[in-house]
């Protein structure tokens, strides 16, 4: 953050003569006949001290030309400044006056100890402050006193170094306390200085802030690989509850609150991220202080963050009395990670107040009862439509396109039913085949609907009429793993547990892409691509046609891919338009593969945040094929979950409130909870939060199917833990799930009517499924007892369910020349990045390194790994494309060397959050290394600017990488 540094004595000379009781305090003038002396100022003990002690700075300068400098060598006496002469001007200032003494200092090289002091010997007193000060920013000195009823005689002003040091003195200021005309000043008016945790000092450590721990198993640090912007973020951890505080702490200048008048309106906020961990709970807050009293302490109560950055914020007014210290403190009040970032405090009437428009519940949609994702097939042709609309006006505009192509028609209807549901129906024209686009537009509403004509599918994944998938023909019922362990062994234990369906990255780079749908195969596994479509606003639409095409030519080789998974995009705050865009091209152009919309369970929050309000999401889910959710119940009670009810059978709550959001037109799929809220990292589950046991998982499971989801995904690091005890009950579970999707899948099943309230149930042919939703008392069916939140399968023939024992490592391989290898190179090289981009929202840029070789290469290759994808040119031509900053691509550029000038350079996207490159350039045997000859250009034609280096692999955030591609 950039200071404006003003010193208003050097402009407005009278009026700072009436302040400051100091004359020449900016020490500007300069002795007729000594040029090396301030005017008025004098030293002492200079023959004690030695020569050369005291000088005139004139590089090192907090405001104006000129500064004074102490260079003591000595140890055992002490070097001053002196200020006199200030008797009458002390007499003339009323008895009761609050004064000031205060001056800018810091050290020319490493620490040293200042001594500040106003000395009236006839008076006997000594008005003093010891200080030590650094090198690495300006410290303000204040000493305050209050001016009594005494003869002051001939007090002096001192500037001292104490011992043995080397201090800059500049602005210095005698007068009544708060009207010291220096001060620093910040563009952004935050009164909070490093807000943005930019400046450090030589331990790391962003200046002005300091760790305030009490507790013996707590820790407080700071981070550079998660952050909210800038470079670093503060960071506090416990295991578990703190036993003593733990915080950090940010103490102001003693006159930082001059000029701000008592009850002043003030605001106070930071972003905060608690790493996915919502029962993570913290607090900040700011204390005032006067004269050693407390007169003012205002907190931000116990505050909670489900996922990603949050701002927070506290108004409060200022005390009435005015203070002459305070503090802000960030403290963590339970177990798990807090980063903070982007603190500020600022006066209210300086912060936008964001203005919130009420969320419109309003719709339009296709009501009559139409073929799953609005696909009709071979000669079927839709031609009348049903429209239900939930619309503020009476007037209604409706288009019918082609995706991204011709208008057909339009219909306009006028004096229709307000703020009531009410259905028209639309007479359609005969249509070809092809995908189309309906846009309803009434008053400040503007909604969508999709539907296509096509040939019957053959390949790839669709919905079938009972919400079912269908995927290469038959049909199927997912049950995945969203976080994957990515190593073959675990991949042998995933196909020996149940799990059918695993996620992986297949839509950039084809040979990666060829490889991992190749090993999924293997071990019979789907796959679905977590790719957050709809993320990037600022891809263009051509760009979308383009690359959904190219991917749909890809994958028609691969019958086991499902589609695309975009994850919370309501509460992300990706903009809906985005995803509308997104979801009608690849509905055009991926016909054969479906999109799913994962939610965060947040689906009951107020009106007033698009976030989490039912409209809200409702309005997302429409942009897709399938809608769910992820819930994370275990420990129940958590704040993980926003409905009333807190128990796990919210699972099932939130199952009903996902097919209500969609009208029951859409599939769901459900994302449960394998992991333990006190885990991540090297941290491992505690008994206060464990992973979900057993009993708990099987209910999970099956409380969501029984209100109607077809598919049950996992997430967290007990999905990768696959030679655990707990994987032991986890497969099992999934593998009882199995052998009942079985029956599930081989004739309709239905929901069992006629059981009692919170007793759920599925039958088909051979099975019935009853799940008991009380948490404590049981039920009885069919003469059989149910435990609460117990679960009762019945078939006519016993399940085939294989024996589960503890999983041990075995050495598993799986055969494919692709050229990808699963193992890990570390490259001698930086992690990089443009210096004014580390990070943000989708972006393309450019990075190059330039080499001078005297003859042709006999061999040259590059080996790269980006965040997120880099394209590889050697002298203006294309080589391919490395995806992922886990994988490091091998590309062979030793035929598109010449000699002489050679320009390697990458074409950099970064789809959001942090940004990087490494790479490593081997020319027979010498290596060139991203780092201090790496050079970054938004558009490859100007302003190259020299890399921002972050460390060498492995480096955080990115780690060490886990495949290799040999690129062909």
């Amino acid at each position: 953050m950039k200071r404006v540094f003003v010193c208003f004595g050097l402009l407005f000379g009278s009026l700072l003569a009436a302040q400051n009781l100091l004359e020449n305090p900016s020490f500007e003038q300069v002795r007729e006949n000594m040029p090396s002396r301030p005017a008025v100022w004098s030293t002492w003990g200079e023959k004690t001290v030695g020569e050369n002690t005291y000088s005139i700075e004139e590089k090192n300068v907090f405001a104006g030309k000129r500064a004074l400098r102490i260079n003591h060598k000595r140890t055992t006496s002490m070097a001053l400044w002196m200020h006199s002469n200030l008797g009458a001007k002390l007499k003339a200032v009323p008895a009761g006056t609050e004064m000031e003494l205060s001056v800018f200092a810091r050290a020319a090289k490493g620490t040293a100890n200042s001594r500040v002091y106003l000395e009236a010997i006839k008076a006997k007193r000594l008005f003093i402050s010891n200080t030590k000060v650094d090198d690495e920013s300006w410290t303000k000195i204040v000493v305050r006193f209050k001016k009594e009823n005494l003869d002051y005689g001939s007090p002096y002003v001192c500037l001292a170094v104490a011992g043995q040091g080397d201090i800059i003195y500049d602005c210095a200021y005698l007068g009544e306390a708060g009207k010291n005309p220096y001060k620093i000043y910040e563009t952004s008016e935050n009164f909070i200085v490093n807000g943005n945790l930019d400046k450090t000092g030589k331990d790391g450590t962003p200046l002005h802030w300091r760790i305030f721990n009490h507790s013996k198993n707590g820790k407080a640090s700071v981070t550079t690989s998660n952050v909210s912007s800038g470079k670093r973020a503060l960071q506090l951890y416990c295991p578990g509850k703190p036993d003593g505080m733990l915080a950090w702490d940010h103490r102001f200048a003693a006159d930082a609150f001059d000029g701000v008048e008592p009850g002043t309106e003030m605001v106070l906020s930071l972003k905060g991220n608690t790493h996915g961990n919502p029962g993570t709970i913290f607090r900040f807050y700011i204390e005032f202080m006067r004269g050693g009293k407390y007169i003012g302490t205002y907190i931000a109560h116990n505050q909670s963050i489900y996922v990603g950055w949050m701002e927070k914020s506290l108004r409060f007014k200022m005390p009435k009395e005015r203070p002459d210290r305070a503090n802000v403190y960030v403290q963590l009040m339970s177990g798990g990670t807090l980063s903070f970032d982007d603190i500020s405090l600022k006066l209210a009437k300086n912060v936008p107040v964001k203005k919130i428009e009420p969320l419109s519940v309003d719709y339009c949609r296709i009501a009559n009862t139409m073929p799953p994702v609005n696909t009709f097939f071979g000669d079927v042709r839709p031609s009348e439509i049903q429209i239900e609309h939930f619309i503020s006006s009476p007037e209604l505009k409706i288009e019918l396109s082609e995706i991204n192509g011709k208008k057909i028609k339009e219909w306009n209807f006028k004096d229709l039913a307000v703020k009531k549901a009410a259905v028209l129906k639309l007479e359609l024209p005969k249509l070809d085949k092809g995908a189309y686009e309906l846009v309803f537009k009434s008053g400040k509403l503007v909604d969508y609907e999709w539907f296509r004509i096509r040939d019957k599918q053959t390949r790839g994944a669709y919905i079938m009429q009972n919400g079912i998938l269908n995927l290469d023909g038959k049909p199927f019922f997912p049950i995945g793993i969203v976080t994957p362990n990515n190593s073959l062994d675990a991949f042998r234990v995933y196909s020996e547990s149940g799990i059918n369906t695993v996620t992986g990255r297949v839509t950039t780079a084809d040979q990666m892409a060829e490889y991992v749908l190749n090993v999924f195969k293997h071990f019979n596994f789907a796959c679905v691509e977590w790719n957050n479509w709809g993320m990037n606003s600022l891809v263009k639409e051509d760009e979308l046609a383009k690359n959904f095409s190219r991917q749909a030519d890809f994958l028609r080789k691969y019958p086991n891919f499902i589609g695309f998974m975009s994850d919370e995009a309501p509460w992300n705050s990706w903009k809906l338009e985005s995803m509308r865009r997104h979801y009608k091209m690849m509905y055009k152009h991926l016909p054969d593969y479906i999109s799913w919309m994962n939610n965060a369970p947040r689906l009951t929050g107020p009106a007033s945040d698009p976030r989490q309000a039912f409209a809200s999401v409702r309005a997302y889910s429409r942009a897709s094929d399938i809608t769910g959710l992820d819930i994370y119940p275990v420990p129940e009670g958590t704040g993980h979950n926003n409905l009333k009810n807190k128990t796990i059978s919210c699972v099932g709550d939130y199952t009903d409130l996902c097919f209500e959001s969609v009208w029951g037109q859409k599939p769901v799929w459900m994302i449960l909870q394998a992991f333990s809220w006190s885990e991540g990292g090297s941290r491992k589950p505690t008994a206060a939060n464990p992973r979900p046991n057993k009993k708990q998982l099987r209910f999970m499971i099956w409380n969501a199917i029984t209100h109607g989801a077809t598919g049950i995904f996992w997430y967290g690091n007990g999905a990768k833990d696959v030679y655990s005890d707990w994987w032991s009950d986890f497969a099992e579970v999934n593998l009882e799930l199995a052998a009942v999707a079985k029956l599930m899948l081989a004739a309709p099943y239905q929901q069992i009517k006629g059981l009692p309230d919170k007793v759920r149930g599925i039958e088909g042919k051979g099975f019935k499924v009853i799940v008991n939703e009380n948490p404590k008392k049981s039920v009885t069916f069919s003469g059989r007892e149910i435990e609460g939140q117990g679960v009762l399968i019945l078939t006519d023939k016993s399940l085939d369910i294989p024996e589960v024992k503890r999983f041990v490592p075995q050495k598993t391989q799986v055969v494919t020349d692709t050229g990808v290898y699963s193992k890990s190179v570390l490259m001698d090289a930086q992690w990089t990045a443009h210096p004014e981009y580390l990070q943000g929202s989708y972006r393309k840029l450019w990075a190059r390194h330039i080499i001078n070789v005297d003859k042709i290469p006999s061999a040259a290759s590059v080996r790269v790994s980006v965040d997120d994808i880099a394209e590889l040119f050697v002298n203006g031509r294309s080589l391919g494309k490395s995806d992922g900053h886990l994988v490091v691509t091998e590309f062979n550029i030793g035929k598109y060397l010449k000699k002489g000038e050679n320009v390697i350079s990458f074409e950099v996207t970064n789809g959001t959050g942090p940004t990087g490159l490494v790479y490593e350039i081997s020319i027979d045997g010498k290596k060139y290394p991203s780092g201090n000859d790496t050079m970054y250009s938004f558009d490859n034609k100007t302003n190259w600017k020299k890399a921002h280096s972050f460390g060498k692999p492995p480096c955080r955030p990115w780690g060490t990488p886990e495949m290799f591609i040999e690129k062909r």
